[in-house]
């Protein structure tokens, strides 16, 4: 009966990434579809009134269906997203940690360290406790604060523009000028273009942290679970 070797080590993380890049692929197929459905349900709305309806209502349902396909989806859908994406980084950062701690034997966990988010307590961990880096460059570091930002703004205020700390919504702002998110009616809206760097940043930054973990788990002697395949 043959053996075959897999490697169950942070598999949870790495299972995440393919799922997260098939979301961002397909989302604006999505809202198209949802958008298309939409449009069926108020022209029905609007058959349902009669042969001479009522113009201000006609031009009220198609205003109402114009805000929703143009503005809100986008946000909304987009938004949660990004939310998705970041949770799943942050995820990720813990199981490695707790990896390192539990194959070093290290006392200190990530939740004795104090700071403000999961990612700077982590950052911190890494270096001081873990004596490895959190980031695979100091560029990759700017990238997420970036990412951090914008999904901070949808976590809390739902993209509100007029909610965003003052200090943060200069950023926000340049990231406006720059195409990288837009100001739509005092909100902000992911890109597209914006979800596919993001999710670059977070598969890039994860895929890194894990082969590096594992790397160094392999030189030290650790091994990959064994099953049978029939």
């Amino acid at each position: 009966m043959p053996r075959f070797k897999l490697d169950f080590r942070l598999l949870d993380v790495r299972a995440e990434l393919p799922a997260l890049r098939d979301s961002v692929a397909t989302l604006e197929r999505q809202l198209e579809f949802i958008a298309a459905q939409r449009k069926r349900q108020v022209e029905a709305d609007i058959a349902e009134l009669g042969p001479d309806p009522d113009p201000g209502e006609v031009q009220l349902a198609l205003q109402e269906l114009a805000y929703e396909v143009e503005h809100t989806y986008p946000r909304v859908y987009r938004g949660s997203l990004l939310t998705v994406m970041w949770a799943t980084y942050e995820s990720a950062i813990v199981q490695v940690a707790e990896f390192l701690q539990r194959k070093k034997g290290l006392d200190i966990a990530l939740v004795d360290v104090r700071g403000a988010g999961v990612v700077e307590r982590a950052r911190r961990y890494f270096r001081k406790a873990l004596h490895c880096e959190l980031y695979t460059g100091k560029d990759r570091q700017s990238d997420c604060a970036r990412i951090y930002l914008v999904r901070n703004v949808f976590a809390h205020v739902n993209g509100r523009l007029a909610g965003v700390k003052d200090n943060q919504r200069s950023v926000i702002e340049n990231m406006v000028e720059d195409g990288a998110l837009r100001e739509d009616l005092g909100y902000v809206v992911p890109t597209k273009e914006f979800l596919e760097f993001a999710l670059d940043v977070i598969d890039g930054e994860v895929k890194g942290l894990v082969e590096r973990t594992l790397k160094w788990d392999d030189e030290r002697g650790g091994e990959a679970n064994e099953t049978v395949l029939l």
